[in-house]
């Protein structure tokens, strides 16, 4: 294969990776129904040219046959809104965590002189105090905290 040839089969399969999975590497990554719909209207909205231009009225082979809904009584209720994740509602709040704020006198509201209160702050963090060895913590704290839960406990002497 010389390399002009593959130059050109690595171009189409690229072609070919970005048409079965447009919106990334994943095919979950969106979902298939809202896709659907989006066409369908864009679809209809571009033939929104030809308004008030009706066709003749003819009948075709399903004229007498019953229409199927496009969906069941269930998934019509559900709301459509696919930019809001699965997790985006979850509230991770323990009783183990404390509020940090500033306090209100450190803070002049009325300070104009500095350009500081142009520039947008974070007011407050949560620090959770009740997880000495989670997840969240690395391999370096963690080795520390045992260390010193250790040291005051007796268990670890002290290098003289």
């Amino acid at each position: 294969m010389s390399i002009l040839q593959f130059i050109f089969v690595v171009g189409w399969m690229k072609v070919a990776e970005s048409m079965i999975n447009p919106l990334g590497e994943d095919d979950d990554d969106f979902e298939c129904n809202f896709l659907l719909d989006r066409n369908l209207s864009v679809g209809l909205a571009i033939v929104d040219d030809c308004y008030n231009q009706i066709p003749a009225l003819e009948k075709d082979m399903f004229w007498c046959s019953d229409v199927e809904p496009l969906y069941s009584v269930d998934t019509a209720m559900i709301p459509k809104n696919p930019q809001i994740g699965s997790v985006a509602n979850y509230d991770v709040k323990t009783d183990d965590e404390v509020m940090m704020m500033p306090h209100m006198d450190d803070v002049d509201m009325y300070d104009f002189e500095s350009t500081n209160h142009l520039i947008p702050r974070k007011t407050f963090s949560v620090i959770s105090i009740g997880r000495t060895f989670g997840s969240r913590a690395s391999l370096a704290s963690r080795k520390k905290s045992m260390m010193f839960d250790q040291l005051m406990r007796g268990k670890v002497s002290r290098k003289q």
